[in-house]
């Protein structure tokens, strides 16, 4: 799901909406996959920790590279066994496998190639937005529009000082 979390219980789908457009659905997966009491903990938990807590900038704005960035890398394939998550990288550029090792994608980003690939003084400069938004040729295309959310979380997180996973 989306937008969203799914969790797989008991009986058919039981959607919740938050007011912002978050949603939990409940879906059947198989009779008897997850005890009842089990199920109700799990929504229960789903409902109280809300739509915000994970992945999202914490309440003074900071960007996280683990929990923000690394998400974006894998939902945009950057981190995927074909493209620079692959054992040899693409085009001298190598990140983990779907993120696995956010202490080595951060290594890689920052520091290789002679720090070029963030600019922490002018983040749209930056080479890793350049590519993304395909101002740089790119093998795999432009991935992001500089009007995006993904693509102000990435320079936000830039411009904050390319801060490592904690």
């Amino acid at each position: 799901m989306i937008g969203g979390l799914e969790v797989f219980g008991l009986w058919s789908a039981h959607p919740f909406a938050y007011p912002d457009g978050m949603r939990i659905c409940v879906k059947q997966r198989r009779r008897g996959a997850v005890p009842g009491r089990l199920m109700a903990c799990v929504v229960l938990l789903a409902i109280l920790v809300g739509p915000g807590a994970v992945g999202a900038a914490d309440a003074v704005g900071r960007v996280a590279f683990a929990t923000d960035v690394v998400p974006i890398l894998t939902k945009l394939g950057c981190n995927s066994g074909g493209c620079h998550g692959k054992s040899t990288g693409q085009n001298g550029f190598k990140l983990s496998l779907l993120g696995f090792v956010p202490s080595y994608d951060h290594e890689s980003m920052v520091k290789e190639a002679r720090g070029r690939r963030v600019f922490a003084g002018d983040p749209d400069s930056s080479l890793l937005l350049q590519k993304a938004i395909g101002r740089v040729p790119h093998g795999g295309g432009r991935r992001l529009g500089t009007d995006s959310p993904d693509y102000q979380v990435l320079a936000d997180w830039i411009r904050q000082g390319a801060a490592p996973p904690t």
